[in-house]
C-alpha cells in the first residue's frame, strides 16, 4: 500500500510557501467538518486510509462516500468505525448478509445496531437476517430484535418462547 501523507499546504501566487504535516487530531476534525457532498468523495477515499481509527470513524459517518471506500471501511478493525458504517446510507444500499454476519460476529454491540435497524439493509433478505440475529447467543442482541417493531412477525412469534422473559415479553408486545 502506498504511503499517504496529509499536509497543510499554503500557496502564494501559485507557489508553495508552506507545508506542514497534519496531526491525527487535526485530520479527525477536518474529516468531521469536511462537506458531505459528492465532490468530497476523493478526500473521503484518502481519509479512509488514515492510520487513525478516529479519522476513519468520521469518514464512515459520511453519506457521500463511494462504494469502494464503504466496502473498505466495512472491513475495519475498529468497532467505532464499524458502528458508523452500519448506519451509513451507502453501506445500507450495497451490503450483503455475509458482510453483516461478519460484522455482527465481531462484537455484540454491532449486532445490536443491526437488530435495531434490521429493515434498513436493502439487498439483504430481512427474514434471513432476523433469523440469524434471533439465533445469537447474546441475549441483548436478541432483545434488540424482539424490541424492533419492524422485525418480521414470524421471527417475533418464534421469540415468544425464548428462555429470557424480557425477550418473550418484548416479542409479544411487538406482535400486538
Amino acid at each position: 500500500m502506498a504511503k499517504i501523507e496529509f499536509r497543510l499546504v499554503v500557496l502564494e501566487d501559485g507557489k508553495e510557501v508552506l507545508t506542514d504535516p497534519l496531526s491525527c487530531d487535526i485530520m479527525s476534525t477536518i474529516a468531521n467538518y469536511y462537506p458531505d457532498k459528492t465532490s468530497s468523495k476523493s478526500f473521503f477515499k484518502y481519509a479512509s486510509m488514515h492510520p487513525s481509527a478516529e479519522v476513519r470513524q468520521q469518514v464512515a459517518y459520511k453519506d457521500k462516500i463511494d462504494e469502494e471506500t464503504c466496502r473498505a471501511l466495512s472491513e475495519d478493525n475498529s468497532l467505532a468505525v464499524l458502528k458508523n458504517i452500519l448506519r451509513n446510507s451507502v453501506f445500507r444500499e450495497i451490503t450483503t448478509l455475509e458482510v453483516l454476519e461478519k460484522i455482527m460476529n465481531k462484537d455484540p454491540d454491532l449486532a445490536v445496531v443491526v437488530a435495531q435497524d434490521i429493515e434498513a439493509y436493502k439487498l439483504v433478505d430481512i427474514q434471513n437476517l432476523a433469523e440469524t440475529i434471533a439465533s445469537n447467543s447474546d441475549p441483548f442482541v436478541v432483545l434488540a430484535l424482539a424490541q424492533n417493531r419492524r422485525a418480521p412477525k414470524k421471527v417475533l412469534r418464534d421469540l415468544l418462547t425464548h428462555d429470557d422473559p424480557l425477550i418473550s415479553v418484548s416479542a409479544r408486545e411487538n406482535l400486538k
